[in-house]
């Protein structure tokens, strides 16, 4: 788990943040205000969980078979 979770690190730090965006950036600001702290973090863990499933997905397709094609040479 430390490990896979060091792999996909570089791309949680990439993803947090325009996932984060993406998903305040849809909702009326005045929402917002209304929100409950549960319903805050229900929010946040789900923007964590479609980070992490994004980030899990573009190292396997795209950053590990680009650094295995890139140290065979």
């Amino acid at each position: 788990m430390a490990v896979w979770l060091g792999d996909v690190s570089y791309g949680i730090y990439l993803l947090h943040g325009i996932m984060i965006w993406s998903i305040l950036s849809k909702m009326n600001p005045s929402s917002l205000a209304d929100f409950t702290i549960l319903e805050y973090w229900f929010l946040m863990s789900i923007a964590s969980l479609c980070t992490l499933v994004l980030a899990s997905l573009s190292y396997a397709k795209l950053e590990q078979p680009l650094m295995a094609r890139v140290s065979r040479k």
